[in-house]
């Protein structure tokens, strides 16, 4: 939604899952319960993303512009882990607040190039029971067929780190997608 010729007002959802069986590699310790080495698993990952947030562009010309976000984010991750030895999982989920930049160029009157990354961090200096990051890069090529469609290919990465009382995770995910 865009009111003014600088604001912009976004939402974005970002549905991400993945699965697969291995045979482990090594022990591994999850949820309290040790799966050993050539313990055959499958995996399940969902992370859903929901956006919600307000956009800036304080240098704004015809064929580009730089801007800041200030945005929401609602992120809901559930975490499967299914072998012999038994079935666990991990669910977490938390608003995080995030603020970043963005900016585009038009290459052509039809295709532009978009750069954006968003951050949190909760500094673990503040409380050692509490800490935390959240990183998104996005960069993406957008075609434009018509006014309203057009088609997108780019590069997405997520970077969570958190730490609550005696709880922590680490998750990296990053890769190509198309829309």
């Amino acid at each position: 939604l865009r009111p003014g010729r600088k604001h912009k007002f976004r939402f974005n959802y970002i549905p991400l899952k993945y699965d697969a069986d291995t045979t482990l590699t090594g022990d591994i310790i999850f949820n309290g319960i040790k799966f050993p080495v050539n313990t055959q698993v499958g995996t399940l990952l969902e992370w859903k993303t929901y956006r919600i947030g307000y956009e800036y562009d304080f240098l704004s010309k015809p064929r580009w512009f730089i801007g800041a976000v200030l945005e929401a984010k609602f992120t809901d991750i559930n975490f499967e882990l299914n072998s012999p030895i038994g079935t666990e999982y991990a669910r977490a989920r938390a608003p995080i607040p995030a603020i970043g930049v963005i900016g585009r160029a038009w290459v052509t009157t039809y295709a532009s190039i978009t750069a954006e990354f968003t951050a949190f961090k909760l500094p673990d200096e503040i409380d050692a029971d509490y800490g935390g990051h959240y990183y998104e890069w996005d960069v993406y090529g957008t075609v434009n067929f018509t006014r309203n469609l057009g088609a997108q290919v780019g590069w997405r990465s997520h970077d969570l780190n958190y730490i609550a009382k005696k709880d922590s995770g680490d998750a990296s995910l990053q890769g190509f997608y198309f829309g």
